[in-house]
């Protein structure tokens, strides 16, 4: 069958009409430009034995980004630069510190999906592909892909950070103090993805309707970049902790041109009552997700899953049925350097829970879940409170204008979240007063997770917190 390739930013969102010419933002209270959707952060490989390791040095369609500081008036960051709207009015500088790098792109990933992955602590950044603007991000800690395949070409790219300087746009989001400009930038990489792809997926194990094995449930959903519809077989391999082969399952569909589609796999997996997830016992499964396009495997990508249920009643948090009695501790992991040993460290002094004072990068989580460890996730929202000004925009959280970025830092913490096991709550930003967005930001989450908690230490006696004994 002949296919024709269609260049489009499929999973690209917001809208070229909200910036003027160069990429000057119209609207300061927009959270990003350009960026894709937010969903699960994995590796996506084309060859089985580097899924099976999960090995990235080498892979033929993985990149990291290293970014070194240069001067602003250097390469494509030279010329005139934006500026971005402060709260109130006025204007500041947009960018106070640039960064490029550049890499060498084969022509083979052309034909493919390539996004850069920001894997957060980054800061506020305009980002640059060839000297062309690709979208911003106002989110110190949030991070964000971005669909760049547009912006490539085979052989030599350069690609820039441009950051934004403070009082500009999302600094009102962010009243913690920012650190210092690094001379690198090393938080973000370049991966590629075939045109028919995987795009997401959610996971969970569970009972069977007589509590002796457990059904895996996965929803995956699939893009497809072709004019035409095109058939596939999206499938997966599961060990115990052991490391013992345990299934495969796998099903056929077909997902329309220029589309996505969602495959669900619901699968029953005998003898997994014996590893059930717990804090005591925090037994992870490994999974090789496999999609097959035109009678090959073009992508596999490894996860791990649990099984087990949290709860949630109204008062009490639960784990399979049995109530947690949650002992929380605040925690913030700016580097990977000794966080096993403070992690254990924590867990010997009776802590099972870590309630995050702001979003951690992916390798927090993994650790965290490997441990037995609880997790509140909170997002990015750290506002100035104003003494608790209640006046009709008096404050970031009650001024209606801002509700996007809110909406879109909750968004950012469950959909890339959502999959652990360990993470039992969350929590819509540290104290930031209260008002219209932060009790939008409190329907939302429970709109998008029942089955969990949702906290805010700022609510100041309303009703948009649940109560947990221990947090």
């Amino acid at each position: 069958m002949k296919r024709i390739f269609i260049t489009t930013a499929l999973f690209l969102w917001g809208s070229a009409t909200l910036f003027g010419q160069g990429g000057t933002p119209q609207n300061g209270h927009l959270p990003a430009e350009g960026r894709a959707p937010w969903r699960t952060e994995f590796i996506s490989y084309d060859i089985r034995r580097e899924a099976d390791t999960e090995m990235l040095a080498g892979s033929k369609y993985y990149r990291p980004l290293d970014f070194q500081a240069v001067a602003r008036e250097s390469g494509v960051v030279s010329g005139e630069l934006p500026s971005m709207q402060r709260r109130g009015g006025g204007e500041a500088d947009g960018v106070v510190n640039a960064y490029e790098t550049t890499l060498e792109i084969p022509g083979l990933w052309l034909d493919r999906a390539v996004y850069i992955r920001d894997t957060g602590r980054t800061g506020r950044y305009q980002l640059m592909v060839n000297g062309q603007h690709v979208g911003y991000n106002t989110d110190t800690y949030g991070g964000g892909e971005w669909y760049v395949t547009p912006y490539l070409k085979e052989g030599e790219n350069v690609f820039a950070i441009l950051m934004l300087a403070p009082g500009s746009a999302g600094s009102d989001m962010e009243r913690f103090q920012a650190p210092p400009s690094p001379d690198r930038l090393t938080t973000l990489h370049l991966y590629s993805q075939p045109r028919v792809r995987v795009f997401d997926y959610t996971v969970s194990g569970h009972f069977d309707e007589v509590f002796k094995d457990n059904i895996v449930d996965l929803s995956v959903v699939v893009a497809n970049d072709f004019n035409m519809p095109e058939t596939v077989t999206v499938g997966y391999d599961i060990w115990d902790p052991t490391g013992e082969r345990k299934d495969y399952f796998s099903v056929e569909a077909t997902i329309p041109g220029r589309g996505s589609d969602t495959v669900r796999l619901r699968h029953k997996v005998m003898g997994t009552h014996r590893y059930m997830y717990s804090a005591s016992n925090p037994a992870l499964y490994r999974i090789v997700l496999t999609l097959r396009h035109d009678g090959r495997p073009v992508e596999y990508i490894p996860l791990r899953m649990a099984f087990g249920v949290v709860g949630w009643d109204g008062s009490q948090v639960s784990h399979n049925g049995v109530p947690i009695a949650m002992r929380s501790t605040e925690v913030d992991f700016p580097t990977r350097t000794g966080a096993l040993e403070k992690l254990r460290a924590l867990k010997r002094q009776g802590y099972n829970t870590l309630a995050v004072t702001r979003p951690q990068q992916r390798w927090f989580y993994d650790m965290a879940a490997a441990e037995g460890l609880w997790v509140i996730d909170r997002a990015a929202v750290e506002c100035d409170p104003r003494g608790g000004d209640r006046t009709p925009g008096g404050t970031v959280a009650n001024d209606p204008s801002y509700l996007p970025r809110f909406l879109d830092r909750q968004s950012a913490m469950f959909y890339r979240r959502r999959n652990y096991p360990n993470v039992i709550g969350w929590s819509i930003g540290s104290e930031s007063g209260n008002g219209y967005n932060m009790y939008k930001s409190y329907q939302l989450l429970k709109s998008l997770d029942p089955s969990r908690p949702v906290f805010y230490s700022g609510t100041e006696g309303e009703w948009n917190s649940d109560h947990v004994d221990g947090y």
